[in-house]
């Protein structure tokens, strides 16, 4: 940009000045962006006056001496000397027969009949004061200057935003001792910001509370954006342009915001992919990764308001004339659809309208990207680069609908077989399909909006003919005041057999889960904790030759929208589309833990059930399920589970004191390594589970050299 500067202020001095060939300008004052532009000069007027091309040259032999290389005054010359349009005419001289006409009209001392001044009239072959050129080339060199660190600041913060968490990522493998990672943990990664409300919505839906370390992060982020926003401004004073030092510096803030306007669209588009590369890198959640867009978003919004504030200010008395001009008037659009998406993306409405959310904010979405470019182009054509900004976001954003689309396309129509469970929970089967984690699902059928879909957790992915017999385990039951709790007895005492089970899982552990399968379920170690006939996952009921079949299974509870259909449909098979899959659960070294506790409520059971069938082979497997349907319960066929050694409780009608769970388990099994804590229910019980875990690890001080780690189950807008 500018380059050479020396040959740029050349241009902007000789600029000012008006030609033989410029035209009146007729509007008044108040429509004029500068009220000492009384005419106009094209870009043929400026390549065919022979009085300015041969001033311009004389001006940039007098000036450009031993600041630029001829090649660069030559391409200067052929691209910048009539104007910097991406189409324009040729200057009729070439440069070196324009310098050789201009020192014909030179005196004896070599210097031309009259002197150039700024905003005059340019009548004969002029040369450019000393005094004039050190102005505009400090102007210039100055908005060259600022113009560099908006683009390298924007670079900046997109470099920081990404390098942050993978940094953090990076920590997890330096090993602190025990007691101070179990408290930055609990203190920095489980703990909410304040209060222990994460999961429950603060009153009224305002907006869920963050952790700790999302907090930081959000913190880090607000700070970077605004500490680029204002520092690194560099304003000359007097300048070329007329304008007050403080005019320029607020003009050069307004597109500093803009820039990063456009830095962190580019952002939000990163964290709202499905297909997001940094939730494999970062092992941070889906859900965390639609916190940061949601508070990028805002920054984005922000910075877009303080570029449209600052520029409409400074336009006040030229308002008239700027709402004739197409870039104006698109910015303004623009703007004003990022305003729009605020209240249509607020937590009342995702809850209550998911569908008007959800549609909404893809519409909008896309004619924010498409107003960004077009007021780009309006104004500036393709002359600067700043499209470069948008079309990074849009590569984003389309590349990751692509990518769901051939996600989607691939496995075809298939069906969906829906079982109701009772009134309020169903089971849908979908034949013929194999995945894991979770996907989303379209049923075209049901809406006419088909491209509607919504995210489901996979309870099974194979479908196994299982016995009823179960000779190892028998269920007991016994009544409580809050309800009925149905569950199997642990193996042996508590404490003991935990103790003797972390003997295994420290023997078992160092061999890889394929020869753990490999051994079958006629085998066991030395060590191993005696108990009848546990077969390891997937044998089933251990009878060779067992039928399998491949399809998924998924349960799901009656809200609106989707499920509401679900459960209205009068047909048992409807059509369906299966985006995915995406990857589970980030459970990091799910296999090196002593113990996995899932705690679930109601259809919450769906995300752990695949937790369950991974860990069971190689370690500790507890399950602890509060449902208040029974039949849902009988639906949900644990008896794999119970032979493959996971410890199951439930209760029905009741809610488990998930604290003193956390406390129980985390007692047992801290001397002898890690436990993992899975939580998947209702947004309360994910909230008491959080404080649980955070204090099993901050009382626990002296329990041995396991952590207790948290894994939440949710799916959030």
């Amino acid at each position: 940009m500018y380059r050479p500067l020396c040959a740029f202020a050349c241009r902007d001095i000789l600029s000012t000045n008006r030609l033989a060939c410029s035209t009146t300008n007729h509007e008044d004052k108040a429509k004029r962006h500068n009220d000492q532009v009384e005419f106009e000069t094209s870009a043929h007027c400026y390549a065919e006056d022979n009085v300015y091309l041969l001033s311009l040259a004389q001006c940039i032999e007098t000036h450009c001496s031993g600041l630029a290389e001829r090649w660069e005054l030559d391409r200067f010359w052929a691209l910048d000397a009539v104007g910097s349009q991406s189409v324009q005419p040729q200057p009729a001289y070439a440069f070196d027969e324009a310098l050789q006409s201009a020192q014909n009209h030179t005196d004896e001392a070599g210097r031309l009949p009259s002197v150039a001044t700024l905003h005059g009239t340019l009548t004969i072959v002029s040369e450019v004061s000393g005094q004039d050129w050190q102005m505009a080339f400090s102007s210039i060199s100055d908005s060259v200057y600022v113009e560099e660190r908006h683009s390298q600041y924007g670079i900046l913060l997109i470099v920081l935003i990404i390098v942050i968490p993978l940094a953090v990522h990076l920590l997890r493998l330096v090993r602190l001792p025990t007691l101070w990672e179990r408290k930055t943990v609990a203190l920095l990664g489980h703990s909410a910001l304040f209060g222990k409300r994460h999961a429950v919505p603060l009153p009224y839906d305002l907006g869920v509370v963050p952790t700790r370390g999302q907090a930081a992060f959000i913190t880090s982020m607000i700070v970077l954006n605004l500490c680029l926003l204002l520092i690194g401004y560099r304003v000359a004073e007097p300048n070329i342009y007329g304008q007050t030092a403080s005019y320029r510096f607020l003009s050069h803030m307004a597109n500093r915001a803009g820039i990063l306007s456009f830095a962190n669209l580019t952002l939000m588009m990163l964290c709202c992919g499905r297909n997001n590369l940094a939730v494999r890198f970062t092992k941070w959640s889906y859900s965390t990764m639609l916190l940061y867009h949601r508070w990028i978003a805002h920054v984005c919004i922000f910075e877009a308001l303080v570029h449209g504030t600052i520029h409409f200010i400074h336009h006040i008395p030229y308002l008239a004339h700027k709402f004739t001009q197409a870039y104006w008037n698109l910015g303004v659009i623009t703007v004003g659809l990022m305003c729009v998406v605020v209240p249509l993306s607020a937590l009342a409405v995702r809850k209550r309208a998911y569908e008007l959310f959800v549609d909404s904010h893809v519409v909008l979405s896309f004619f924010v990207v498409l107003g960004c470019y077009h007021h780009i182009y309006m104004k500036f054509q393709h002359e600067w680069g700043y499209e470069n900004w948008v079309y990074l976001a849009a590569f984003l954003w389309a590349g990751d609908r692509l990518l769901r689309t051939v996600k989607l396309l691939g496995g075809g129509i298939r069906t969906a077989v829906i079982t109701h469970i009772d009134d309020e929970y169903a089971r849908i089967d979908i034949p013929g399909v194999k995945a894991s984690g979770h996907v989303y699902l379209y049923f075209p059928g049901l809406s006419w909006r088909p491209w509607q879909n919504h995210p489901f957790s996979i309870a099974a992915s194979v479908h196994e003919s299982i016995s009823s017999d179960d000779h190892a385990y028998e269920e007991t039951a016994s009544n409580e005041e809050t309800g009925s709790e149905h569950q199997r007895p642990l193996l042996a005492e508590k404490a003991d057999d935990q103790n003797q089970l972390g003997a295994l899982k420290r023997e078992s552990s160092s061999s890889s889960l394929a020869s753990l399968l490999a051994e079958g379920s006629g085998r066991s170690s030395s060590t191993a904790l005696e108990k009848p006939d546990v077969t390891p996952w997937p044998h089933g009921d251990g009878q060779s030759g067992s039928p399998q079949s491949t399809g998924l299974t998924f349960y799901i509870r009656r809200q609106r929208g989707i499920t509401a259909q679900l459960f209205d449909s009068p047909h048992q098979a409807v059509k369906v589309l299966v985006e995915g899959p995406y990857r589970p659960l980030p459970i990091p070294n799910i296999a090196a833990c002593a113990t996995l506790v899932c705690i679930a409520g109601g259809v919450g059971i769906s995300a752990v059930l695949p937790a369950l069938r991974s860990h069971c082979l190689v370690g500790r497997s507890v399950l602890y399920w509060g449902c208040r349907s029974q039949a849902l319960v009988d639906a949900v066929d644990m008896d794999a589970f119970r032979r493959a050694g996971v410890e199951i409780h439930v209760k029905i009608n009741a809610r488990w004191i998930v604290h003193e769970i956390v406390s129980e388990e985390a007692r047992a099994t801290l001397p002898l390594g890690d436990v993992i804590v899975l939580a998947s229910g209702p947004n309360e019980m994910a909230d008491d589970v959080r404080a649980a875990v955070v204090r099993a690890n901050l009382t626990m001080s002296h329990a041995g050299r396991g952590r207790v780690r948290l894994v939440e189950e949710s799916f959030s807008w």
